[in-house]
């Protein structure tokens, strides 16, 4: 029997903005840069949204791992936004790989 992760995925866009922008346009000096110890933080541009992301993320998945969809026994997905409303995307990727209960 197998236990543990046996494949990991991530996608991170590729525009971004810089921490000490943010920390400009947010009137917080060093709170992103020197208190969380980020340089960049990525950013999803026009064409893509949570759903398109979580797709790719699952096509590399899928083929790093060289499985069919039927193959996973577990999935989890996670974003940085409450504003992306996970449940929807868990239920895409679900109904995407043929079924099965969303918690």
């Amino acid at each position: 029997m197998n236990v543990g992760i046996s494949h990991i995925e991530c996608y991170i866009p590729r525009a971004y903005i810089e921490q000490e922008d943010a920390e400009e346009l947010d009137d917080c000096p060093g709170k992103y840069t020197r208190g969380l110890g980020q340089k960049q933080m990525g950013v999803w541009d026009g064409r893509e949204d949570s759903q398109s992301m979580a797709l790719t993320a699952l096509q590399k998945l899928l083929l790093a791992a060289k499985i069919g969809p039927g193959q996973i026994a577990r999935l989890d997905a996670a974003t940085e936004s409450s504003s992306d409303a996970m449940k929807p995307l868990a239920s895409l990727l679900v109904e995407l790989l043929g079924g099965g209960d969303v918690e």
